[in-house]
């Protein structure tokens, strides 16, 4: 996770839950990839590709 030089966390895809005080929070599709560029092994690659995505029909939290 990349801090900038005033010490600030990037936007962050938040989202929060309707009857919690818990958040959704979810990687970009550009921040997914970087995550598996630092993977050289495939098996690896993958494993934490499935972790990172919702599954098969399901939309990323906010979305229909």
């Amino acid at each position: 996770m990349n801090i900038d030089r005033e010490g600030s966390l990037p936007d962050m895809n938040l989202v929060e839950y309707e009857n919690d005080d818990e958040m959704k929070v979810w990687l970009s599709e550009s921040e997914v990839g970087q995550l598996l560029d630092e993977f050289e092994d495939t098996e690896k690659r993958i494993a934490v590709g499935l972790a990172v995505r919702p599954p098969l029909g399901r939309g990323r939290p906010g979305r229909a």
